[in-house]
């Protein structure tokens, strides 16, 4: 598999082009009315966080991009990573590969956003990609982090076999884009710290594209809060109970008033003793 001369150029448009078509998408789908918001403000908060929910399918995209652009690298995208029980024993023996995939059964698969190898070194990633704007849950951070380590080990006989003949030592990391999903930190690479690692500018063209996709959400504003400003103007000169709506009720008797509570009489009414 030969290295691209893929341009900077080309890179970066992909990066706009995949910004663009994450906003469209978000704004051309149809999503359910959550029933406790009106009708605008719900469809405003769901166009919203579909479009930052892609921003980690975002940022893998860009770092793809760039590692090829830099015509440095193979990059391979969105594997499904062998996992053997043999390189299983090894991670828990505390040993180190590389293993041979063959060298026992295949148990399970571990997702990678990007692989990439550097020809000269033989030297192969497996990277996640992750948004990091919160910390992930951690019982999935353990399972991730055991299976990267494990499908390290057999990772650059599993290139081979696709072709991939410069691969010779497997390693596996996070891209934690924000810095706050909480992986262990032994194997977790974020801000400026990726331009060292890869030897490539990542971090800039990770930062633009999340500038570009901020800036084309912002644009959608206008077209998501004006039905909502209205929807609420509309509600404040005419108030109206919607069709179906529930009256608030107090769950408690007026003090003094000698009256059972709503809840009571409903569940004196289901048993038949009202």
């Amino acid at each position: 598999m030969a290295k691209s001369h893929r341009s900077s150029a080309a890179a970066v448009e992909t990066s706009l082009a995949a910004v663009a078509a994450i906003v469209r998408a978000a704004e051309q789908a149809q999503f359910d009315v959550d029933p406790v918001l009106p009708p605008a403000l719900s469809r405003a908060l769901s166009v919203i966080s579909s479009v930052v929910k892609r921003h980690g399918s975002l940022l893998d995209t860009v770092l793809a991009e760039t590692l090829l652009a830099s015509g440095r690298y193979i990059v391979l995208r969105h594997l499904a990573l062998p996992i053997t029980q043999a390189a299983l024993q090894a991670i828990e023996d505390g040993e180190a590969g590389p293993l041979p995939l063959d060298g026992g059964p295949v148990v399970e698969t571990v997702d990678a956003d990007v692989v990439v190898v550097e020809p000269v070194t033989g030297w192969a990633v497996a990277i996640q990609v992750k948004r990091g704007g919160g910390k992930t849950d951690a019982r999935k951070r353990r399972a991730v982090q055991a299976g990267l380590r494990a499908a390290a080990l057999t990772l650059p006989d599993f290139l081979r076999s696709r072709g991939v003949e410069e691969a010779r030592v497997g390693t596996a990391i996070i891209v934690d884009g924000f810095g706050r999903s909480g992986f262990d930190p032994a194997m977790t690479v974020t801000g400026p710290d990726l331009d060292a690692y890869f030897d490539v500018p990542v971090w800039g063209a990770l930062g633009a594209a999340t500038a570009a996709l901020a800036a084309a959400l912002r644009e959608l504003f206008p077209v998501l809060l004006r039905p909502v400003i209205e929807e609420v103007e509309r509600d404040r000169v005419a108030p109206r109970r919607r069709p179906g709506a529930m009256r608030p009720v107090s769950p408690f008797p007026r003090a003094g008033s000698g009256e059972p509570s709503s809840s009571v009489v409903t569940l004196a009414t289901k048993r038949g003793r009202a």
